[in-house]
């Protein structure tokens, strides 16, 4: 079995069922997993922000191209977007709550 680490703001695809793939230490981050239990085909992004901007390289750093994005790359895979199965995970407070909404990124995130 062999397992993959994608760094915050990164993202990866595994269609293979000896294949891992993993995130470290989420904090206000989120795991956006999505995976085809037919084809054994995953994807997985480490969200870093709720909104990107426009012309922005990196789709899995933020949680609003995130998902679409996902869902193409499966898509080329062949997996069945109608039989996915998804989990978020993450979105911790990682400042005290009432500060300010600004720094509710974890809230936000998810």
């Amino acid at each position: 079995m062999t397992t993959t680490t994608v760094g915050l703001g990164q993202w990866q695809t595994s269609r293979s069922p000896g294949e891992s793939l993993c995130i470290l230490g989420l904090g206000s981050a989120v795991a956006v997993c999505l995976y085809d239990p037919h084809t054994h085909t995953a994807a997985l992004a480490h969200v870093m922000l709720p909104t990107g901007r426009d012309g922005e390289e990196t789709p899995a750093k933020y949680g609003d191209r995130a998902i679409p994005f996902l869902l193409e790359k499966l898509g080329e895979k062949q997996a069945r977007v109608d039989s996915l199965r998804v989990a978020v995970l993450g979105g911790a407070t990682m400042m005290c709550r009432g500060t300010s909404a600004l720094l509710e990124i974890g809230d936000r995130n998810v």
